[in-house]
């Protein structure tokens, strides 16, 4: 059985004894850090990554070498499955730039909060960004009256 991500390993090792006891477990997609913290059982393996809040701070950096803030965009990090990590580096981050949470706003807020950024703000983008889209769309199709 293959794995994505550390919600997807938790729920593996909460249920695989009942589900499939015997069968091998391989993860992706799991950062370094958050794997470092676990124990794993036997016949589960997999590759972590090294992905950081910090280093994408540095890389915004070599392109922007004025920054002052990071905005954070997309759903919220603890929804995330690459990304739910870097709540833990907020702290230390928001201690050189100021951070501007624009997690889980709806996109028509989202579109006039992304106008009017103050120059040198990069912007730390999320996923799901699509399906809240989508979900807009389609409400928007249900509640329009039939012609």
């Amino acid at each position: 059985m293959i794995v994505v991500g550390v919600s997807a390993l938790d729920f593996i090792a909460r249920r695989r004894e009942q589900l499939w006891p015997s069968v091998p477990v391989v993860f992706a997609a799991i950062d370094e850090a958050t794997m470092s913290r676990r124990t794993l059982p036997n016949n589960v393996t997999g590759a972590t990554m090294q992905l950081t809040l910090q280093d994408m701070v540095k890389v915004a950096r070599i392109v922007m070498p004025n920054l002052n803030a990071v905005a954070i965009v997309g759903d919220p990090l603890e929804r995330q499955t690459s990304f739910r990590h870097f709540a833990d580096e907020i702290p230390a981050v928001a201690a050189q730039l100021e951070i501007v949470n624009l997690m889980d706003r709806p996109l028509a807020e989202l579109a006039k909060r992304l106008a009017v950024l103050p120059d040198n703000t990069a912007v730390n983008l999320h996923r799901n960004l699509f399906h809240q889209r989508r979900r807009l769309l389609h409400s928007r199709r249900i509640n329009q009256p039939d012609c």
